[in-house]
């Protein structure tokens, strides 16, 4: 039985939705009554990293993490906090090693579909058919 395999969306593609969707969260972080939210913006940059992380790549994960670190600190917090950078980052760790696995990734289990289709030379007579000689 075969199984489909996802293919992860273009590095290009998800780091713009990546900063979009943290622009969005760090603006909803702080549109609640003016006063900054910091627990909810990292929430919604959380969702937004593990989304990016299960629909794209794992480049694009990361730098959409330190895009949300940046966002988190300077429109959220107004100063660069280490933790919230260390959060973010575990989190695009976290959230890449399980997309990967989701995607099923058939390289490491040896399937048919992980083997290269290189050209094979075509065999000879000899050799689909060898016999004893003395």
């Amino acid at each position: 039985m075969r199984t489909a395999r996802r293919i992860p969306v273009s590095a290009l593609i998800s780091v713009p939705l990546g900063f979009s969707g943290a622009l969005a969260a760090a603006f909803l972080a702080r549109a609640g009554d003016g006063s900054p939210q910091p627990l909810v913006s990292v929430l919604l940059m959380v969702a937004v990293i593990d989304a990016v992380a299960l629909l794209g790549t794992a480049r694009a994960a990361f730098v959409t993490a330190a895009i949300c670190w940046l966002l988190h600190s300077w429109l959220v917090l107004g100063h660069p906090s280490g933790r919230d950078a260390l959060v973010f980052a575990l989190n695009a760790l976290g959230a890449t090693g399980f997309a990967c696995l989701s995607r099923g990734v058939s390289a490491a289990s040896g399937s048919p579909d992980s083997v290269s289709r290189t050209r094979q030379c075509p065999r000879t007579e000899d050799q689909r058919n060898p016999t004893l000689t003395a």
